[in-house]
Formats: structure tokens, sequence, C-alpha cells
């Protein structure tokens, strides 16, 4: 028996050697690839005898997100070009603010670059 065994490891480590032209075989196994998480199987027992399964194999269904409408808010490209240069605009209006903000305290000599 022990012949056997010893014969099938030789077997599986010779599959992995590559041949004469640098190729390694590969053949399908249904055990896990080395180094893959597995979750324990609780159905089966739980005592650690059962095989187990790849973690995340479970369909993971996306919450939809609570929002106010299920409509697109930017379908058309004339919204999508108006939202833009609306937010432009808002930036250009900040900086302006900004700006008049810099100037005041400069003119009170409060400011102080670094």
């Amino acid at each position: 028996e022990e012949a056997e065994e010893e014969a099938a490891a030789r077997a599986r480590a010779a599959a992995q050697m590559p041949d004469d032209d640098g190729f390694v075989t590969v053949v399908s196994s249904k055990a896990p690839a080395v180094g893959v998480d597995l979750e324990e199987d609780v159905i089966g027992g739980g005592d650690g005898a059962g095989e187990g399964r790849r973690k995340g194999s479970k369909r993971k269904r996306k919450k939809k997100e609570a929002r106010g409408s299920s409509e697109l808010t930017d379908f058309y490209r004339f919204q999508t070009k108006e939202t833009r240069r609306k937010g432009l605009q808002e930036l250009r209006e900040r900086f302006e603010a900004d700006l008049a903000k810099v100037k005041k305290l400069k003119e009170e000599k409060a400011y102080r670059a670094f």
C-alpha cells in the first residue's frame, strides 16, 4: 500500500515537472488550488472533515441604493452639458469669492501666504 502511495506521489511530482519542450502538463482536479481560502462546511457537520468551498462563490446581491427617484438625472446629452456648465459656474463663483477674501485680508495685512 505504501508503495502504491509512493508511486502515485512520484507520478504527481513528475506531472509538475516540465517536459523536453519546457511545458508543464495541467490536469484538472476537483481539489481547490493551493493558497485558496476556504469556508468551513457548516452543513457537513462542521468537523473539518468535509470539503470546503471557495470564499465568495455565492452570488452577492448588491443592495439597491435608496435614491429619491429611480430615473436618470442626465439621460440626454444636453442635460450632461447643462450640469457640467452649472458645476463650472459654481467653481468660478467660489474662486471669485476666494479672490475677494484674499484681497480683503491683504488690505488688512492679516494675510500671510506661508
